[in-house]
Order: C-alpha cells, then sequence, then structure tokens
C-alpha cells in the first residue's frame, strides 16, 4: 500500500495539490491520505477524488472568501507591512477580530462544506486520517475516517485546522486546536494503519514535526526548492504560484531535471556543450577580453581557461562542475534577468534561443564598462563582484549569439 502524508501549512497548502496532480502524471496510486491542519483538507479533497476542485480552489483562494477581509488590503500588509493610507482599514478589522475573541471561521466552513462530501470521502477505497489537539483534554486526537463521529468529517477536518487565532468553538462538547501543536506531518497515522511506504510533501510550516521510525517506513521526501512565503497570504496568484512551483518540483525530481530556478531537460551529452564553447569562441571574443581586462588571448584558450572558470567562480559552482551545468548556470541567471517564463520544461537548445529572443526585445544586458583585473582574476573577487561579471558575460552571449544559431548537437 502506498500512503500520502501532507504537511500543514496554511496557504502554503497550494503546493500540496500542485505537486499531486504531478505525481498523478508520473503514475503513482495512492491507497491513503493523511494531513494535519491544511493537509487534512487537502487531504479531504484528495480522498474524494476531487482534485481539479482542489486546483480550482486554490487558484481563486483570497482572504476575503476565507474571513471577509479585503485581499488587496491583506495582500499589501504582506508585503510592505502597514501603509499609513491602509492603517484604518487593517486597525478596524483587527479591533473586529479583538470584540470577537478571535477570527470567524464561519466563512471557512461555509467553503468546506461546499467543496468537501463526507459521504464520498467515507465511501472512497482511500484510507483518510486527520490530526487535531484537545485543549479540553490536553492531548492529540488521531483520527482516520471510520473513528470520526457520522456527520461530523467537516466539524473535525475543520478543527485540524483550528489555528488560535481563530473564535473558539467545541467539537463534541471538547475545544480542538490545530493539529500542527501535536503533529504537523503525521506520518504515524499510516504507519500504524500498516502502511510501509509513503510519500510526504512538506511545507516547512510552524509546527511540530515527530520522528518517525526510518527502519518501518519507506518515505519518499517531496520538498520545496525555495521558502514558500507567508502561511496567511491567501491571494490567488500566490495560490498559482505554488500550484506550479509544487507541479514542477516533483516533475524535477522524477524527469531528472536539470537547473535550480528553471526546469531543463537533460542533455547527457558532454560534447553538445563543448560544440557550444567552441561556436561561442569562433564570435570573436577581443572585446570581451578587453572589458575583463585579461589581455590577449586567443578565443579558444580564453573561452575554456578564463571565461569559463570566471563564470564557475561567479555562480559559486565546485571545480568538478561540467560545462552542462556552468552553461546552464548563465543561462537560468540570465532568464532570470530577462524574467523569462519560468514553469515551463525547457530543452538546453529551447533555453538558449529563448534568452536570444528575449535579449533582443528587452535590452537588459546594456554594453558595460571595464571591470579593474583584479576582480576577476581571482575566485575571490569573481563571487564579490558575481552581478557585475554575468552581466559583462550575459551582454556579450546576448550580442554575438543574435548573428549564429545554436548549435545543433
Amino acid at each position: 500500500m502506498l500512503g500520502l502524508v501532507l504537511e500543514g501549512g496554511g496557504a502554503r497548502g497550494a503546493y500540496h495539490i500542485g505537486a499531486y496532480k504531478a505525481l498523478l502524471e508520473e503514475d503513482f496510486t495512492f491507497n491513503g491520505v493523511v494531513g494535519t491542519s491544511i493537509g487534512a483538507i487537502n487531504a479531504a479533497l484528495i480522498a474524494q477524488g476531487k482534485v481539479e476542485k482542489a486546483y480550482e480552489l486554490w487558484q481563486n483562494i483570497s482572504t476575503e472568501k476565507l474571513f471577509g477581509i479585503p485581499h488587496l488590503s491583506w495582500g499589501k500588509l504582506i508585503d510592505d507591512g502597514i501603509q499609513l493610507k491602509e492603517a484604518s482599514k487593517i486597525l478596524k478589522t483587527v479591533k473586529g477580530v479583538i470584540q470577537k475573541k478571535g477570527l470567524d471561521r464561519s466563512k471557512v466552513k461555509l467553503l468546506l462544506e461546499d467543496v468537501l462530501d463526507e459521504k464520498a470521502i467515507r465511501e472512497s477505497s482511500m484510507d483518510f486520517g486527520l490530526v487535531t489537539y484537545s485543549l479540553t483534554e490536553l492531548k492529540s486526537l488521531e483520527y482516520m475516517k471510520e473513528d470520526i463521529p457520522e456527520g461530523k468529517i467537516i466539524e473535525y477536518i475543520l478543527a485540524s485546522a483550528n489555528l488560535p487565532i481563530f473564535q473558539a468553538e467545541k467539537t463534541d462538547g471538547k475545544i480542538l486546536l490545530d493539529g500542527g501543536l501535536y503533529d504537523n506531518l503525521p506520518v504515524q497515522l499510516l504507519a500504524r494503519k500498516g502502511y510501509k511506504d509513503l510519500v510526504l510533501i512538506r511545507t516547512f510550516a510552524i509546527g511540530r514535526v515527530k520522528k518517525y521510525n526510518q527502519d518501518e517506513v519507506n518515505a519518499l521526501v517531496i520538498e520545496p526548492t525555495e521558502d514558500l512565503g507567508n502561511i496567511m497570504d491567501f491571494r490567488p496568484e500566490k495560490g498559482q504560484y505554488l500550484l506550479n512551483l509544487g507541479y514542477y518540483d516533483v516533475k524535477r525530481k522524477f524527469q531528472n531535471l536539470k537547473g535550480s530556478k528553471y526546469y531543463i531537460q537533460p542533455k547527457n551529452e558532454e560534447k553538445f556543450f563543448v560544440k557550444y564553447l567552441i561556436d561561442f569562441s569562433a564570435q570573436g571574443l577581443k572585446e570581451l577580453a578587453d572589458i575583463l581586462e585579461l589581455g590577449d588571448v586567443p578565443d579558444l584558450r580564453f573561452t575554456f581557461e578564463h571565461v569559463i572558470p570566471l563564470i564557475a567562480d561567479a555562480l559559486d559552482l565546485p571545480k568538478h562542475a561540467t560545462y552542462e551545468e556552468i552553461l546552464l548556470g548563465v543561462a537560468e541567471w540570465m532568464a532570470e534577468k530577462l524574467e523569462l517564463e519560468r514553469f515551463k520544461i525547457y530543452t538546453a537548445e529551447e533555453l538558449f534561443d529563448a534568452i536570444q529572443a528575449q535579449s533582443k526585445r528587452k535590452k537588459v544586458f546594456t554594453k558595460p564598462k571595464k571591470l579593474p583585473a583584479v576582480l576577476v582574476k581571482n575566485e575571490l573577487g569573481a563571487k564579490l563582484f558575481k552581478d557585475n561579471i554575468l552581466h559583462e558575460i550575459s551582454w556579450f552571449i546576448a550580442k554575438t549569439r543574435s548573428v549564429s544559431t545554436t548549435p545543433s548537437p
């Protein structure tokens, strides 16, 4: 049996659904799913087979729909802190929350009732479970769906995501709080059910994560490649971003994609990149050598003995970095500066071509001034002045490659 465990994390939960969608495309079939807090909500959506509904939910999420707080004002608060012109709105909201002794959960409950179906969850072939914490009894409560009283699944899911900032409400006579107080990544919930093989989707949000016996459980961990941001950032654009990130992080893992920020199909042919560098040398590098104050060096030697080590140092790559890693590293740096579409799988050729085309449209890489030789003739200088050096090299690449076709493998 294969189980899925979703870590709590508020707005970071969009990452779960993007990753899950990609896992399905990679032919994963799950027999059970559990989660804590937002993980419990997403687990329920998955258990009832409403993945597309979950995806749509995260694309359209907002603080206005969840808590009645205008999401534009809330977004500005998250991005910029309290601004004077927004202060009165924020203070009014804070005052209302204090008077009501917490955020109102009624909109969240209505939303869950709209997207969740207890009958579908109970009749699903997938096991489903969640964790909450009883403030009344000062102990954790870990439930599989068969342990939850009839007609109460949505209430217990809501309880699993009941942060202390919400108004205190009782469920079956108990005040139940967010399960992250006990275990934000409930591996043991499925392990006790007999699951040996698990996929864990992490968010690294605040919460307790209990250790599990790695000898008893074979866990494949899906981790975000970057910080997922504020757990209360419920904005549609943020939801879409995290859906994309989760999806492409899984694709990177199972398709062995290259790149740290972009997603690039491996070429697995070092000769392709050597050919690219030789072709690059044929462009005539005297102008670049002059800017970098590296003297009069034959083009081919200049490329392999000066430019490539300089790029590697500026990117802080190890000494054993391959030509592929070095070239894709500078390509990613250029792509980010050019604001090239990120959430897409590129071949190396497609990425180089897209950079070239965008360079023509956006005049980002302008002709630089000369750099003092001391900055580019030692490893420390290359790292300290990384942006300056990469800009100079990128300017030359953008300038020269436009008159040449991408080399064939």
